[in-house]
């Protein structure tokens, strides 16, 4: 990961540079084109890089908000959606998540850590998809022995989150330059967000690695998501942070099943 300028880390330390400067700021944190988080231990994270010598509370505001913009890496996660047909006419899908793998986080603090994963919507934005399982529960080993992945002594499941969705996404969709996630405009799926609460663990050790399953069902009529250009994230953020600073997500890449 490439430095800050000092003129950006002052700029989140007083909480009063534009958006623009901040997200550009954060931006270079990011590994380079073609590089990914958790391909090598680094040697800081982004939230040691952008509160450096200061304490996590110099960058907590007292009316904290979401963040509307995202410092985004790349990711060895794939994303295939798989799909069979069933007798009564539906549709069964497999969301299967492999191959993840991320730098652990260093800094002491509260993180919200969110899933963001498309899913079919109808032409008016519902959703067009029935969940089987309840939520996403993210597992280490094998498909044939998995176990629970745990992280702070507590196993860790993500479950949907209708409220964060109407309050996070408007703010981060749109210009991918400007540190938003793309839209999904026709495209027939939208954004879900899916979440759970974590306290830091200094013993996890230095990287995060697991795979998950996640199974819907619909109608005959919805097709698999368009690979180009879609893709999925895990976005970590601390809550109490001001919400000019912008959160760190790893972007997985959809792919063909």
């Amino acid at each position: 990961m490439r430095s800050p300028s000092d003129s950006a880390l002052r700029g989140l330390g007083r909480g009063s540079a534009p958006l623009l400067a901040l997200v550009a700021g954060a931006l270079a944190f990011a590994a380079p084109a073609g590089a990914s988080d958790g391909g090598a231990v680094v040697s800081l994270t982004y939230y040691q890089q952008i509160t450096g010598s200061q304490p996590i509370s110099a960058l907590e505001s007292t009316s904290p908000g979401v963040p509307t913009a995202l410092a985004i890496d790349n990711c060895s996660a794939t994303v295939e959606y798989i799909h069979t047909a069933q007798p009564n006419g539906s549709v069964l899908w497999d969301v299967l998540v492999q191959g993840f793998q991320r730098n652990s986080e260093r800094v002491n603090a509260v993180y919200d850590m969110v899933f963001v994963l498309p899913l079919p919507v109808t032409s008016s934005g519902a959703a067009a998809f029935t969940p089987v399982d309840p939520a996403i529960a993210p597992q280490v080993g094998t498909p044939a022995a998995p176990e629970p992945l745990v992280y702070g002594g507590e196993t860790i499941v993500l479950k949907r989150d209708v409220g964060l969705e109407k309050s996070l996404l408007p703010g981060l969709v749109g210009d991918p330059s400007q540190g938003k996630l793309p839209s999904l405009a026709g495209t027939g799926y939208a954004y879900t967000l899916w979440d759970t609460i974590v306290q830091y663990d200094p013993g996890y050790g230095p990287t995060i690695q697991g795979w998950a399953s996640f199974h819907y069902t619909t109608d005959a009529t919805v097709s698999p998501p368009v690979a180009s250009g879609m893709n999925a994230y895990l976005i970590t953020w601390i809550p109490t942070l001001n919400s000019n600073i912008p959160a760190y997500a790893v972007r997985m890449t959809v792919q063909n099943p």
